[in-house]
């Protein structure tokens, strides 16, 4: 059976399978790229529609129509003509689920996918508010002829986080020799693009439950906290350090934002072995260029402290209230 694994992001999304022939877990990579994520964007052009890392390019581009972060808008606004836009949340959803399945199916050379488990944000399953997303994504798929009983289940990405960490577990001949199934706590950090949650996992007799959740997953809340808003920051700085008056919106700001999310990403082992020595002395790479990024004819230089301020100013403050409340 082709069942696959969808985890709906805000920013990136990914398709993950079982490798039959492997006997391991991989995720998908569209042709068009070699990475495992797919970036959350639709962009249109006439009767052309495009996702993932091609809409990504041509949002800076004249002539098309792009979207980002429209699963942050599923709730109550799903029918509703984004503003300065064409289409509604709901349309634009359906759209790129529809096109990364059947790019799936065509780079896979297969006919049809049996199955379908989406993870998204803890918050849905928690708030009663968050209702009316459930049922529009279940409604998307259903049109795209799936039957919701028995071919599609939405689950919560901390308990998938979880399930995941015990089926590793499991096959870590160097943590567990024995094979044993894993029991106790998990604490997951799930600090995505749009929402921050943080939910303690009680595992027992292969079940998991859960015992606590905290985070801002709520779009009110999720604005200015989370991923996309720390890229938007430590772009926000580079520009203020280097005399740039670039505003969000702008072209270019939008081009360097994704340029630093891309390096972020490839560069993460290199980020974090640099971030490491920052924080136990900053002295050591103060003056170490940690990446950089093309401006015009110029090319900016971020270090380790514009991560770390960014981190502090954005990310920090909502992150330790939810350990608290933990």
């Amino acid at each position: 059976m082709n069942v696959i694994g969808f985890d709906f992001g805000t920013t990136n999304s990914t398709i993950s399978f079982y490798n039959t022939e492997t006997k391991t877990l991989d995720c998908f990579q569209p042709s068009a790229s070699s990475a495992d994520y797919i970036p959350t964007v639709v962009a249109y052009k006439g009767d052309e529609v495009c996702i993932g890392h091609i809409a990504k390019k041509n949002i800076t581009k004249k002539g098309y129509e792009s979207y980002e972060y429209f699963k942050l808008r599923l709730g109550s606004d799903a029918n509703t003509v984004i503003e300065n836009k064409t289409k509604t949340p709901t349309e634009v959803t359906a759209d790129y689920i529809r096109e990364l399945l059947a790019e799936y199916r065509r780079v896979q050379n297969i006919d049809s996918i049996d199955g379908v488990v989406m993870t998204v944000p803890e918050t849905w399953f928690r708030e009663e508010s968050n209702r009316t997303a459930r049922e529009n994504i279940e409604k998307i798929y259903e049109e795209l002829g799936f039957d919701i009983e028995s071919q599609f289940q939405l689950e919560s990405e901390p308990v998938a986080a979880a399930g995941y960490f015990c089926w590793a577990y499991e096959q870590s001949k160097e943590k567990n020799p024995q094979g044993d199934k894993f029991n106790g706590f998990i604490t997951v950090v799930d600090y995505g693009g749009g929402t921050l949650d943080v939910t303690l996992c009680k595992v027992e007799a292969g079940s998991i439950k859960i015992l606590e959740r905290c985070g801002y997953g709520e779009y009110n809340r999720t604005n200015g906290c989370a991923g996309v808003a720390f890229d938007e920051a430590v772009i926000e700085k580079l520009c203020a350090d280097n005399d740039i008056d670039l505003e969000k919106t702008d072209r270019k700001f939008i081009k360097l934002r994704d340029a630093f999310e891309k390096e972020k990403i490839t560069e993460t082992k290199h980020i974090t072995e640099m971030m490491q020595f920052y924080y136990s002395d900053p002295s050591i790479v103060e003056d170490e260029v940690l990446l950089t990024l093309e401006y015009d004819d110029d090319e900016l230089c971020v270090y380790c402290k514009d991560l770390a301020e960014c981190f502090a100013k954005i990310n920090k403050p909502v992150l330790d209230e939810s350990l608290s409340q933990m």
